[in-house]
């Protein structure tokens, strides 16, 4: 998927096919203890996915996925904010879900996180 593209349910099979090519960082809670991220037992492929679909839903087509690692930048031009999405690794069957803001208003960031 690069950016702009638009995503269908099919094309979500090219994304699974690559999951074993991405690197997992460690998460490390004592540099990475943030207010902008969660923790889940989800598969990251789903994860994206339900990002990506909830990205479409708003209107959002601007976006890229990183094919070295599980991270996925994104823009909501209305807004003026770029975003990151990352996938690090808590545990055996945990992963943090950390979203950082590249560019625009703190205030809009939170409210759209």
């Amino acid at each position: 998927m690069r950016r702009g593209d638009t995503v269908e349910e099919h094309d979500y099979a090219d994304f699974v096919l690559e999951e074993s090519k991405l690197e997992c960082l460690h998460f490390d809670p004592d540099c990475q203890a943030r207010q902008t991220q969660f923790f889940s037992t989800s598969m990251g492929t789903q994860i994206f996915r339900d990002l990506v679909r909830f990205l479409h839903a708003q209107g959002i087509h601007d976006f890229y996925i990183s094919k070295t690692q599980w991270k996925l930048k994104f823009t909501v031009p209305e807004q003026g904010l770029k975003m990151t999405c990352m996938l690090l690794q808590a545990g055996p069957d945990k992963v943090c879900v950390e979203f950082t803001r590249r560019l625009g208003d703190q205030l809009q960031f939170f409210a759209y996180y």
